[in-house]
């Protein structure tokens, strides 16, 4: 049996999934928004006899389990916390609502480590807060070029980082995730952008923390999806157009950039296991620039990013790929 946590929103899980039917695997499919309860932990004999989680009032025994991929998502648990009186005193009743949470997410951890080091496993929930600033350094630490990056909050530091020698133009963008939501039938959302000397003049002194990078000129874009080892890549030419010459998520649906199959020199991919093994992903999507005189920069890694846009255009497969190493 393969269990797949998930969102209902996510095509590549359904591609997944009629694979695995195909392959007459038995699946089952955890959404954000199904009610999970913890239900029994049991060792016996030295060994874990059971562990069984409820999913909509359904029972399963986690032990039974062959495979798993974390995709996305989370385990919607939050029902099963207490939340009513236990005493009249409100400090009482908060620290026994804190103590009881904590017993809760202590064992619902436990299901979380259990299915990452225990089974055939493709990500895990514990491993998928991507951190782009302790990624960063450790891409530093593998090998790869990286941009020079300033995270920062005074204007002065700003313009030092800009007037150094051999710094051309900045760009900024988001130092998490980027952040995207749609209000009144509009969509808003921040990408990465160009800095501009008047940009810098007329800040302010003093901001909130934002990071900005060089604005590393680009022959080519490079996705690189890395799973179990294996390396999957694809440029993606969108320097040719102004649209997506800083980002290429900046969509030209009119004239889509062009996207074909690549594949990485040993010494590069070699850096790309190092590094990955080091940030303990098993499975995760890479973006990187080729520069015209052939270094390949290291952006960013994103450890549940979209591989479908590299598998289709390629003709890797890579949904059917991921069926099968569930099914082993």
């Amino acid at each position: 049996m393969v269990l797949i946590l998930s969102e209902h929103q996510d095509a590549s899980t359904v591609e997944v999934l009629k694979w695995l039917n195909h392959f007459g695997i038995t699946w089952i499919r955890i959404n954000e928004d199904d009610e999970v309860r913890f239900d029994c932990l049991e060792f016996a004999g030295n060994q874990l006899a059971g562990l069984v989680i409820t999913i909509n009032g359904k029972p399963l025994n986690l032990v039974e389990v062959k495979s798993y991929w974390y995709r996305r998502g989370w385990l919607h648990y939050g029902a099963q916390y207490i939340s009513g009186k236990i005493s009249n005193h409100s400090l009482v009743n908060e620290n026994m609502h804190q103590y009881l949470q904590e017993e809760l997410d202590n064992v619902m951890e436990f299901v979380h480590r259990y299915l990452q080091s225990e089974k055939q496993c493709i990500n895990s929930y514990l491993s998928a807060k991507n951190n782009k600033t302790y990624y960063h350094y450790v891409a530093s630490k593998a090998g790869f070029d990286l941009p020079d990056t300033l995270i920062a909050t005074q204007k002065k530091d700003l313009e030092r980082f800009s007037d150094e020698s051999g710094r051309g133009s900045l760009i900024t963008k988001s130092i998490n995730e980027m952040f995207s939501f749609t209000h009144d039938g509009k969509c808003y959302r921040n990408l990465t952008n160009e800095v501009r000397q008047s940009d810098i003049q007329e800040g302010n002194k003093v901001f909130y923390p934002t990071l900005f990078q060089t604005y590393v000129e680009k022959f080519f874009e490079l996705r690189v999806f890395y799973i179990l080892g294996e390396i999957y890549s694809m440029a993606i030419f969108s320097q040719l157009n102004a649209k997506t010459q800083f980002d290429f998520r900046n969509y030209d649906h009119e004239y889509s950039n062009r996207n074909v199959p690549f594949i990485l020199p040993a010494s590069i991919a070699q850096k790309v296991k190092v590094f990955m093994a080091e940030i303990d992903l098993n499975c995760g999507s890479l973006d990187m620039i080729v520069t015209a005189d052939g270094r390949f920069v290291f952006l960013e890694v994103n450890p549940v990013g979209q591989f479908g846009m590299v598998s289709n255009p390629c003709n890797y497969y890579l949904e059917k790929r991921i069926a099968e190493i569930l099914s082993q």
